[in-house]
């Protein structure tokens, strides 16, 4: 299916840049589209770049305050509760960043069966 019967049938649109090193794609180029969600990704890649410099590690502890969330839902916002701060991992803060899981799940003990 090609973009624009993508736009067509979704009633939306569609901004897609595909880059290489030899050649460049573009649907709507000239327009601007926010990256929302996609950013995410992106910011992950980022920690884990600084995971492989050996500049953090996985289990290396954060500090996530209540002025760091965001007007959007954040899933570490369940795990703060009424909490003003709670400590989470790059490790889960990567997971749940990627996966949108809850970290109440995830940083759980985990029981041996």
């Amino acid at each position: 299916m090609r973009l624009a019967e993508i736009e067509m049938a979704s009633r939306g649109e569609l901004g897609v840049a595909i880059l290489t090193p030899t050649s460049s794609h573009y649907h709507r180029q000239g327009e601007r589209f926010s990256l929302q969600s996609v950013m995410k990704l992106m910011v992950a890649m980022a920690a884990l770049d600084q995971v492989d410099q050996g500049k953090w590690r996985p289990g290396q502890k954060f500090t996530f305050f209540r002025s760091d969330l965001s007007v959007s839902h954040q899933p570490l916002a369940d795990r703060l509760g009424k909490r003003n701060s709670i400590p989470v991992t790059l490790e889960d803060c990567i997971e749940v960043t990627v996966t949108n899981l809850s970290l109440i799940h995830i940083s759980e003990p985990t029981r041996p069966y």
